[in-house]
């Protein structure tokens, strides 16, 4: 069913031929200015150029069909007189929601008018009232960025149409650049940059390392199956960015470096002494933030022995039995990640020995006395001289006794208490026989210094072989109340003896 609607402006007498798209006649009605209704009952041809034919008028007819698929109002030319401009705007496929006007050019005059005059079309259609003839359309957002993005449709109103327009909607812009981080740091994948030539709202997805995560920007830690808690070396990521409601999209894919970070020793435990023969266990903790990490430990003992590298976790223990006495021994700690990222620790140990030094002599302080009187004699040294006996035993406890004498200055020092007596080895020496596991006693303690008790002082005491003469007496007192003493005996012996000597 189609009809011939009302006029659209006062109308004079005259005579109505409907045409149908094949041009066949309709019907013929006389219209008396009061507009006429022509209804055409059963199957109609398909939407297209309907005509009507006016004769004694200057006024413009509606074509609408009421029923089927493409019922809805057409756009109708006159021959002369008036016509309509029928138009719809999409945008991306979907109904336009802003405001525009209409610019027409018209193109036999080269004249130009908007539409309309004031204010603007709201929606996704329009119709507009021209004389006959031919035009240019184009339908203009208020949107600037939307302005550029549609084409001027050109139409002759001589027979009916009805125009559609569709403003292009362009693809966002997916912006984002490349991350690099430590390993442990919080990752942000930032899509904030990205944009819409049309000023439409996007939407953002990031795929890592096989997870979809939500969002322009995002930030991880761990997410999902996400593993940045491991060096990573350019593992790509893809932003996916939509376009609001229209669903146009880009993409970029930028690179995620994650930066190894070396392991941190957090605890490194040994004995402060302990005596050869003897095990020693050293403990060793440690932290990555790459908790993903694998490692290894390897041990310098200092005594030219290494232990590893070995695959290792925290906390770890390792084992070592020295056999020389070296005293004061650095033991190294490496703990190395499976990305080369490394750490040292060091601890200091007194290797030690079991046993017994005794001995005493003469030691010469390089100061001469000179005789008294004319003729009384040659020039003697001025000296001292000790007699000591020191005892350590396996179970670390220490016992002895010392006294020392400065001839010079008639200084005269005895021990009364020993804070500490450890026994060591140096290579450089050869205590002969006995044989013992040391040539060195390390002492030091308080005692009495003529008269004065508490006096601190410490000594070193050597023995290098037999008769004596290489041996080594050094004697120091902190508070300066005597002459601090050092030198080889030029009288006397030291001796070391092993600790199942007797």
């Amino acid at each position: 069913m189609s009809s011939v609607g009302l006029p659209v402006s006062p109308a004079t007498t005259g005579t109505v031929t409907l045409r149908d798209p094949d041009g066949n006649v309709v019907d013929t009605q006389s219209d008396t200015g009061l507009g006429i209704d022509i209804l055409v009952q059963g199957s109609v041809p398909g939407a297209g150029l309907w005509s009507v034919e006016v004769s004694g008028m200057d006024h413009h007819y509606v074509v609408e069909k009421l029923s089927g698929s493409d019922k809805g109002i057409y756009a109708t030319w006159l021959t002369f007189g008036a016509g309509k401009v029928d138009g719809t705007v999409q945008r991306g496929g979907l109904p336009f929601t802003g405001n525009f006007t209409v610019k027409i050019t018209n193109l036999a005059t080269g004249g130009v008018t908007t539409e309309p005059p004031t204010g603007n079309f709201s929606g996704d259609a329009f119709s507009i009232v021209l004389p006959v003839g031919s035009y240019s359309v184009q339908v203009i957002p208020d949107s600037p960025l939307l302005a550029s993005n549609i084409e001027p449709v050109q139409v002759t109103c001589k027979a009916g149409t009805i125009l559609h327009f569709e403003i292009p909607n362009r693809d966002p812009d997916a912006v984002a650049t490349n991350v690099t981080i430590n390993e442990g740091d919080d990752l942000t994948l930032d899509g904030s940059g990205s944009s819409d030539p049309d000023g439409d709202s996007i939407a953002g997805e990031w795929d890592f390392d096989g997870d979809t995560l939500a969002g322009l920007t995002v930030n991880i830690l761990s997410a999902g199956s996400l593993i940045i808690q491991d060096d990573l070396s350019n593992e790509p990521a893809t932003l996916i960015v939509t376009d609001q409601p229209f669903g146009a999209t880009d993409e970029t894919t930028i690179k995620v470096t994650v930066l190894n970070v070396d392991p941190v020793i957090t605890g490194l435990d040994a004995p402060m002494m302990v005596f050869v023969d003897q095990p020693l266990v050293l403990n060793d903790t440690f932290t990555d933030v790459g908790v993903l990490d694998s490692h290894t430990v390897a041990v310098d003992w200092g005594d030219t022995t290494t232990s590893g590298p070995t695959a290792a976790t925290s906390p770890f223990s390792a084992g070592h039995t020295y056999i020389v006495a070296q005293g004061v021994t650095t033991i190294t700690v490496t703990v190395t990640d499976d990305d080369g990222g490394v750490d040292t620790a060091t601890v200091e140990v007194i290797i030690k020995a079991a046993g017994k030094m005794t001995g005493g002599g003469r030691v010469d302080t390089g100061e001469v006395e000179e005789p008294k009187g004319k003729g009384k004699g040659k020039p003697k040294a001025i000296h001292t001289s000790h007699g000591f006996n020191q005892v350590v035993n396996s179970d670390g406890s220490f016992s002895g006794n010392l006294e020392y004498n400065h001839h010079g200055t008639g200084d005269k020092f005895h021990v009364k208490d020993f804070t500490s007596i450890v026994f060591t080895d140096d290579p450089a020496l050869d205590p002969g026989n006995p044989e013992a596991k040391f040539d060195t006693a390390h002492i030091s303690g308080t005692g009495k210094l003529n008269g004065v008790e508490g006096i601190a002082f410490t000594a070193v005491i050597t023995d290098d072989g037999e008769p004596g003469r290489r041996d080594t007496f050094t004697i120091t007192f902190p508070g300066g109340e005597s002459p601090d003493i050092s030198g080889v005996l030029n009288q006397g012996n030291h001796q070391a003896h092993g600790e199942d000597e007797e």
